[in-house]
């Protein structure tokens, strides 16, 4: 769903940061990592999605078990933290306050 810009608006209206936050420490790797990706999508989409991942502690969440996990998670992790630091500089403070380039 976050693939399509028309789906972007009723994802963020039903609360889907909120909905993805926990995914992100499932037992299953796929899972964490489609949550990685789908969060990646909508913060890539507006500034405002960036700032909602940030808002609601997502990144420290993101980057909690980096180095435990597959390259898979890993390249989905880089691509969020990507989408968040692009939007401004702001945000990317907050991509490097997550502890995400330690």
């Amino acid at each position: 769903l976050a693939t399509r810009p028309q789906n972007i608006e009723a994802l963020q209206s039903a609360g889907v940061m909120a909905l993805l936050r926990p995914l992100l420490l499932d037992s299953v790797p796929s899972i964490q990592q489609s949550a990685a990706l789908a969060l990646g999508r909508l913060a890539n989409y507006s500034d405002e999605l960036a700032e909602a991942v940030v808002s609601n502690e997502i990144l420290p969440q993101l980057v909690y078990s980096l180095s435990d996990q597959n390259r898979f998670y890993k390249k989905a992790a880089a691509f969020v933290l990507r989408a968040v630091a692009k939007h401004s500089p702001t945000l990317a403070k907050a991509v490097v306050n997550s502890g995400a380039l330690d």
